[in-house]
């Protein structure tokens, strides 16, 4: 999917490109974090069927043996692509009524920085000097900007901008169908007590929480795209959200600055991580045998990526 968004999107870059097994998707996930950065995520992510064709005859309806195994592929190939992983508990996998695949599950990781799951956007957790910790979004641009951008008339800027616009604009009704679907809900419980939040929304206690969708994008990228100063600041500066993480960032999100939040008083494990990983690891073997996964299978795989489209 992220040559094809390459291609819809030549205009401005949108955030990420949707890295799904079988087209859009709906994710819901939830991590907890300890200070060291070990953890585990629940996550129940909905694959929805692809597409119809346009213009061609629909294929014949799967039989309810295909859709099972289509579901057992989506689940074995999540887990094949998921990089940091130590362990994985109460995998499932399903046909839901919509005919699309369900996947649910948790996995027990000993490092977030090293967790890859390919849906939404790597993140960090550091210590600071002060002993506070932060949990940041790790947005790359496609390629860097150029920091000797060259100077451009008038009549160069208007003409891009134009350009820039129209590509957009025939770009969009294949943006809509690929994105309509597409929503990420993130939900982050943090050790300590939440210091402060920069585009994450504080949720009650000591979580905060994210959502991504598509439809809002491309929302927000209209609205760029039909903003004539910004654009014309933009290209005149070389920064451009294909380019520019910061860029990108406030054409999604309205608002400046890493996408982050700071913690303090992080001192005790919010659960025990070695005893509760060690027992699902314990049973993991016989649980992928169970729901017939194959987990060693194809381990050069390449990991599921959500990078900003252009990147290779």
């Amino acid at each position: 999917m992220n040559h094809l968004l390459k291609k819809c999107l030549p205009a401005l870059t949108l955030l990420f490109a949707a890295a799904t097994l079988a087209g859009c998707l709906d994710r819901k996930e939830a991590l907890t974090l300890n200070p060291d950065g070990s953890g585990k995520i629940t996550f129940e992510t909905v694959f929805a069927p692809p597409p119809r064709p346009i213009g061609n005859v629909a294929p014949p309806p799967l039989t309810e043996k295909q859709l099972t195994a289509r579901a057992r592929q989506s689940a074995e190939t999540l887990v094949l692509k998921t990089r940091g992983v130590d362990a994985w508990k109460d995998v499932t996998y399903e046909v839901t009524k919509d005919g699309a695949d369900m996947v649910k599950g948790t996995a027990y990781f000993q490092d977030i920085n090293g967790l890859n799951t390919g849906f939404g956007f790597p993140v960090k957790w550091e210590k600071l000097a002060d002993g506070q910790y932060r949990l940041s979004y790790q947005i790359n641009a496609a390629a860097p900007a150029d920091s000797n951008p060259p100077k451009l008339t008038d009549a160069e800027v208007t003409a891009r901008v134009e350009k820039e616009r129209a590509a957009f604009k025939k770009s969009l009704p294949d943006s809509r169908r690929l994105f309509a679907l597409l929503k990420v809900d993130s939900l982050y419980t943090l050790p300590g007590s939440i210091k402060d939040t920069n585009i994450l929304n504080k949720k009650s206690g000591n979580s905060v929480a994210l959502t991504i969708e598509g439809t809002k994008m491309l929302d927000a990228m209209e609205k760029a795209m039909a903003d004539d100063k910004k654009l014309e600041q933009q290209i005149r500066s070389g920064k451009t959200a294909s380019n520019d993480p910061e860029v990108m960032t406030e054409t999604i999100f309205g608002k400046k600055g890493a996408i982050s939040a700071t913690v303090t008083g992080a001192t005790k494990p919010l659960f025990d991580y070695p005893s509760e990983m060690s027992a699902a690891k314990s049973s993991q073997a016989a649980m992928f045998k169970k729901i017939e996964i194959d987990s060693t299978r194809n381990t050069d795989v390449p990991p599921m990526t959500m990078d900003a489209p252009g990147q290779p």
